[in-house]
Parts: structure tokens; C-alpha cells; sequence
């Protein structure tokens, strides 16, 4: 699939905004529109999904702290509980809940398929909280899993 989705296009392109992120996708014919139409509306759910999962996993992370801080000090484990609210606090304020705006427009006529997804931030759009939960986990791994 993927490679004739590639193989089927004339043109692609994507760009970033402070708020935004924006693609379109030119095909060569009618079926290779109809599958980047297809493709554009997964990558739309998949990115309100990820916003989630990098939530969930942050909770997670911060229910279990005393379980994945086993085999630290006793003063870092103090540390981490202490200070868990405020890691997953940046974790919800580095991402969004998936509720942004997505467009996603269909030319017949000039074979394209057009994505505006928007939100106040681009953080709202793109879901960056599994990038600090990525951060986190091997920070922790590093620290009291015997990585350092």
C-alpha cells in the first residue's frame, strides 16, 4: 500500500505553524486520491490518539512511581513522590487532549488532498507529551535502573 501511495503521487509537501500543521498530497489519479484520502484521515486520529496515550502513560508513570523507584535511595524515592504532580503537570501542558481542528479537503478536480490542523499552540495539534514521557522514562531508567 505504501509504496504505491508514493509511487501514485505528483506532489507532497507539509509545513509547521506556531499553531498548525499542514499538508497536501497531489496524486496522479482518481484511486491514488481516494487512498490519500484515507491515509490523511488516519494520521488526523492517530495524532488526537497520541495525545491521549502520552497522557495515559504519564498517569501511569506517576500512579506507579513507587514501583518503577524500587531500587533508588530512599531519598529518591521521597523526591519522586514528592515532585510527581508537578512531572505530570508538565506532561498535560506539553500536549493537548486531541480536541484540535482538523480540515481535511478533497480536490477532485486537482487531484489533491489538503490537511489544516489547528489548535492555539501547535503543542495542541502535535502530540509532543510522549516525547516527555520518552524523557522521562529513560531519565529513570538511567538513574535507577543501573544505567548510570
Amino acid at each position: 500500500m505504501l509504496n504505491s501511495l508514493l509511487a501514485n503521487h505528483r506532489f507532497a509537501a507539509i509545513t509547521f505553524g506556531a499553531d498548525s500543521l499542514r499538508w497536501v498530497w497531489q496524486s496522479q489519479d482518481a484511486a491514488g486520491l481516494e487512498d490519500a484520502r484515507y491515509v490523511s484521515l488516519g494520521m488526523v486520529d492517530l495524532m488526537r490518539a497520541t495525545h491521549h496515550l502520552g497522557r495515559g502513560f504519564g498517569r501511569v508513570a506517576a500512579g506507579l512511581v513507587s514501583e518503577l523507584s524500587a531500587d533508588a535511595s530512599p531519598s529518591e524515592q521521597q523526591f519522586l513522590k514528592e515532585h510527581r504532580a508537578a512531572l505530570l503537570d508538565l506532561i498535560l501542558k506539553s500536549s493537548g487532549d486531541g480536541s484540535f481542528d482538523a480540515q481535511v479537503e478533497v480536490d477532485p478536480t486537482a487531484s489533491t488532498v489538503s490537511v489544516v490542523a489547528s489548535a492555539s499552540t501547535l503543542d495542541e495539534v502535535l502530540p509532543m507529551a510522549w516525547i516527555g514521557n520518552a524523557t522521562i522514562g529513560l531519565v529513570g531508567w538511567f538513574m535507577f535502573a543501573g544505567g548510570g
